[in-house]
């Protein structure tokens, strides 16, 4: 999601940088050096994975997608499909890999069979996902006191989060910024449309709280739209 944003933002919402071959150049170092690093490090994650779980990892999100598409539970984590799952898993000399497989073929009759309502569920799984933030109160309820003054204040730092994110995109927008702040609103609106598309749940959104706080002090200290008039000038120059 971050390569993607990166190279959204590189190359199409800031591309005059490529017209330049030193800056071209340093780029171009930059996203091999950032592409490498995941080449290096994701075989080491997976054979560590591998090793803790005692067999290879699946590399296919089918129980993710069939939960995801479930119009009963919203796209949440339900029983009837975590049965499925383990039923699956349970049969003899099968692999993640093919549990998973057999997962994604269910999700697949289950979008086609004309049952699923996409815009309700959709609607469904934004409420779940963004809609609130107290989630981390009920997984720690029965070891904790006033869950609702936890409740409250979580809720409130995430609402005033939001409130100041949006304030910071609309003074992005109105600058016309094109700063490395641009990264910001493109991962939020990654990481929610990929979340439509397999199961949901509030804590998911975690990741986005430290994105928000960071696009929200664009609405206190914005960014000045000295880049634009930088890129105006150099296109108009001969």
């Amino acid at each position: 999601m971050v390569i993607i944003a990166l190279l959204l933002w590189r190359l199409v919402l800031k591309p005059e940088d490529w017209l330049l071959g030193e800056t071209r150049r340093y780029w171009l170092v930059l996203l091999a050096a950032l592409l490498a690093a995941y080449a290096v490090t994701g075989p080491l994650w997976q054979a560590h994975l591998a090793r803790r779980i005692g067999e290879e990892p699946s590399t296919t999100p089918g129980y993710s997608i069939l939960v995801g598409f479930n119009q009963d539970s919203g796209g949440a984590w339900n029983q009837a499909d975590s049965d499925l799952l383990f039923s699956l898993s349970d049969a003899p000399g099968t692999t993640a890999q093919q549990a998973q497989e057999g997962a994604l073929e269910a999700a697949k009759n289950r979008i086609t069979s004309g049952e699923v309502a996409l815009l309700p569920l959709m609607g469904d799984k934004l409420r779940a996902f963004l809609g609130s933030d107290h989630a981390c109160v009920g997984y720690v309820g029965s070891v904790v006191r006033h869950t609702r003054l936890f409740s409250l204040t979580c809720n409130g730092f995430y609402y005033a989060a939001l409130v100041l994110a949006g304030a910071g995109l609309v003074r992005l927008w109105r600058n016309r910024a094109r700063s490395a702040l641009v990264l910001l609103p493109l991962y939020v609106l990654g990481l929610t449309c990929a979340q439509m598309l397999v199961e949901v749940a509030g804590r998911y959104h975690y990741s986005l709280i430290p994105v928000l706080l960071l696009l929200g002090q664009a609405a206190i200290f914005p960014p000045a739209p000295a880049e634009t008039k930088n890129f105006q000038k150099n296109r108009e120059s001969p």
